[in-house]
């Protein structure tokens, strides 16, 4: 049961994350994008909120299981 709870409690930390996160960099990209990015297309500097999310989510779920894919241990034998 406490596994369930703690398994709970980080999806939901991540989700949280995932959307101050997502607040932060959907304002800032939008209104930075057409000032300094102008040379791209109007599709990449007006990005849907839920887009932004969508990448910051997958990003945060993939970031937390390449380190459960590469393990390297050390022993030292003297």
């Amino acid at each position: 049961m406490l596994g369930l709870i703690t398994g709970l409690w980080v999806a939901v930390e991540t989700l949280g994350l995932s959307l101050v996160s997502t607040i932060i960099l959907f304002f800032t990209w939008n209104n930075l994008a057409n000032i300094y990015f102008n040379f791209l297309p109007d599709i990449w500097k007006n990005l849907p909120f839920w887009h932004i999310f969508g990448l910051i989510l997958i990003v945060k779920i993939i970031g937390s299981l390449i380190p459960k894919i590469i393990n390297v241990s050390q022993s030292n034998k003297n």
